[in-house]
């Protein structure tokens, strides 16, 4: 099974964000000392590969589809200095992650080794900490394995 390497989607994000937003995945050895603990945050939270097929072919080749699900969580802070409302910085990042316009953010972007660019799957906010505020984006692709 092919596994998308989520550097790539660290890589796309930082470079777009800007140095104000630490962006993250879950595979770095300091995820553990950052999550839930700076902010604002895009964290790459991992992914879940599905097959869509049994890849048996008569040709003798083995081809298999999967739909890929890659989690990304948002975070900001609660409450800041003269902010008491989280929801529009919240969106704000989750537009810029999303991507404003073309060419940027995770929806339609095709990562290497995908097949199909990135749709959002799904969106759920999450209220777990008392400091943060946070949404779970899920995005979908699709990959090939062949041998």
């Amino acid at each position: 099974m092919v596994r998308l390497d989520l550097s790539d989607f660290v890589t796309k994000l930082a470079g777009e964000l800007g140095t104000g937003i630490r962006v993250g995945s879950v595979t770095e050895r300091n995820n553990m000392q950052d999550a839930g603990k700076v902010w604002p945050a895009v964290w790459v939270g991992g992914q879940r590969a599905d097959a869509m097929d049994t890849g048996d072919r008569f040709t003798g080749v083995i081809r298999q589809r999967a739909r890929v699900l890659i989690a990304v969580r948002v975070v900001v802070a609660r409450a800041s200095p003269g902010v008491i409302d989280a929801e529009p910085a919240l969106s704000d990042l989750v537009k810029d992650v999303n991507g404003r316009s073309a060419g940027l953010g995770l929806l339609g972007w095709t990562p290497p080794g995908a097949n199909d660019p990135l749709s959002l799957l799904s969106f759920v906010d999450d209220l777990t900490g008392e400091s943060v505020f946070s949404t779970l984006l899920t995005y979908q692709t699709t990959v090939t394995w062949q041998r």
